[in-house]
């Protein structure tokens, strides 16, 4: 029904799930009943778009596909998609990574509807820590290392933290107390979880 759930997050009596695949689209249910909670216009899900990945990341036979890459890819051209890759959300606000577009887009909960982005090459992971700041991951691109980068107060231009070590980061959370980050990282040659002290 929703396609591919790529996130989902619950905060203030609602879960908020992310499809991932040829729909991206923010759908909120219930936390107590299960029950979609309609946004206004009695819209469903909030639709963030298709792009044509087939334009703006051409199949690589020569770059290792790693799990959801390669099936995000797919075979044929002009394959629409947009790859929500992370979500998070505070009070009224989501931010949503899109993957293929670059960008995290802002969500307007109330209005049901995407009010800005930050730009990002390759988003995936995304968390809030306590006083607002947005942590993000940025995936590597062409051999060249992940990221970790935070936006202060989830605007702006954002700060690298951690810039080496990474090679297939995902996802990542803030600790309790903002006293870390914890980081993913799914590539055969590591699969591991790395924990990072915030300063």
């Amino acid at each position: 029904y929703w396609g591919i759930a790529a996130g989902a997050c619950a905060t203030d009596g609602s879960v908020f799930i992310l499809t991932g695949a040829a729909k991206a689209a923010l759908v909120r249910l219930d936390a107590a009943t299960g029950v979609e909670q309609p946004y206004p216009g009695n819209r469903s899900s909030i639709d963030l778009g298709t792009i044509d990945v087939s334009a703006t990341f051409p199949l690589n036979p020569d770059r290792p596909a790693y799990g959801w890459q390669a099936g995000a890819i797919g075979s044929g051209a002009g394959l629409p998609l947009v790859s929500g890759t992370g979500l998070a959300v505070r009070g009224n606000t989501a931010y949503v990574s899109l993957y293929f577009e670059d960008k995290i887009a802002i969500v307007d909960l109330t209005a049901g509807a995407v009010v800005s982005s930050l730009d990002l090459t390759r988003p995936c992971g995304v968390a809030l820590d306590s006083v607002g700041n947005l942590y993000a991951l940025s995936h590597t691109v062409a051999g060249v290392s992940g990221a970790v980068v935070v936006f202060a107060n989830a605007t702006g231009n954002p700060t690298t933290l951690i810039d080496t070590g990474l090679i297939e980061p995902y996802d990542l959370a803030v600790l309790a107390a903002d006293a870390g980050l914890v980081v993913t990282d799914f590539a055969p040659s590591v699969n591991q979880v790395g924990i990072y002290e915030l300063d």
